[in-house]
C-alpha cells in the first residue's frame, strides 16, 4: 500500500514548479468550497465585505461603520485607535473587511481547504499566489505594499486596485498562520477577475489547484505529519477546545 498517492506528488510538485518560477515568492489560501447546505461551492477570490454586498457606496459606509464600532466599543481590549491596525484585529476576529486572507505556509492552507471536506459532497482547492507579480500587474510596483496613514483616504482613492499588502503581526493567530493579506480595491469583482481584465496570461501569477477525492488520506497525513491542528492554527483557548472536543478517547 503507497503511503502517499502519485496524485498527492503531483500536487506538491506543481506547487514546487511555481515556486521555483516565483523564486521563492508565494502566498497560499485554501477553499474548502463548503455551502450553507454542505453542498460544493466555487467560491470567488473576494474579500468577505465584498462578498456580502454589491454597491460600493453602502460598502464604504459600513466598513466605516465596523472600524469606528470596533475601536469605540472593544478600546479597552485591543488599546488601539490605529486603523489599519484595528483592520488587522477585526479580520481575525470574523468582522467582515476587504482583507484576504493568504499564507506563506502550505499546511496552513490545506487545513482551511479541508475542514469539512466530504470526499462525496465537494472538492476543496488551494489558490496559489505571487504577491509580487500581482502588485505589478495591478499597481505597476513589485514591492509589498505596507500602508500607513488615514486608512479612509487611502480606500477613497478614485480607481482603487486591489493589491498585496505587508500587515503587522499584532496577534498570535496571525503568527501562527503566518498570515498574508490582499486587500481588496474599489472593485465589486474576484481578484481572478479582476486581473484577467489587466493581464492576458495570468497563471504565473494566479492560479487554482483543485483537491480531488482521492487526495484526502494524503492531505490528512500530510497535517498530521507537520504537527498542523485546530490549537497550532487557533493558539487560544478557542483552538485548544476545538481539539479537545475532537477527542473520541482518551487514548487519542
Amino acid at each position: 500500500m503507497t503511503i502517499i498517492s502519485q496524485h498527492f506528488k503531483t500536487l506538491l510538485s506543481r506547487i514546487n514548479q511555481f515556486m521555483i518560477y516565483s523564486q521563492g515568492n508565494i502566498w497560499f489560501r485554501g477553499h474548502s468550497n463548503i455551502g450553507v447546505d454542505g453542498d460544493h461551492v466555487d467560491y470567488k477570490l473576494e474579500s468577505t465585505l465584498f462578498r456580502l454586498y454589491n454597491d460600493l457606496e453602502y460598502i464604504n459606509r459600513l466598513e466605516n461603520n465596523y472600524i469606528y464600532e470596533f475601536m469605540t466599543k472593544g478600546y479597552s481590549i485591543h488599546k488601539s485607535k490605529n486603523e489599519w491596525d484595528l483592520l488587522y484585529t477585526m479580520q481575525h476576529h470574523g468582522v467582515p473587511t476587504r482583507l484576504l486572507d493568504w499564507t506563506t505556509s502550505l499546511s496552513t492552507a490545506l487545513y482551511f481547504a479541508s475542514r469539512e471536506w466530504n470526499p462525496d459532497k465537494n472538492t476543496p482547492c488551494i489558490w496559489l499566489l505571487n504577491p509580487a507579480k500581482l502588485n505589478k500587474a495591478l499597481i505597476g510596483d513589485n514591492h509589498l505594499v505596507l500602508p500607513t496613514g488615514d486608512y479612509f483616504k487611502y480606500i477613497n482613492k478614485n480607481g482603487l486596485s486591489s493589491r498585496a499588502i505587508a500587515p503587522i503581526y499584532n496577534s498570535k493567530r496571525l503568527i501562527a498562520q503566518q498570515g498574508q493579506f490582499t486587500l481588496q480595491g474599489n472593485i465589486l469583482e474576484g481578484l481572478k477577475e479582476e486581473l484577467s481584465k489587466t493581464v492576458e496570461y495570468h497563471d504565473d501569477i494566479l492560479t487554482k489547484l483543485d483537491l480531488s477525492a482521492d487526495i484526502f488520506n494524503d492531505v490528512i497525513s500530510y497535517l498530521h505529519m507537520n504537527g498542523v491542528n485546530d490549537f497550532t492554527i487557533f493558539p487560544d483557548l478557542d483552538g485548544l477546545a476545538r481539539v479537545i472536543k475532537k477527542r473520541k478517547s482518551i487514548f487519542d
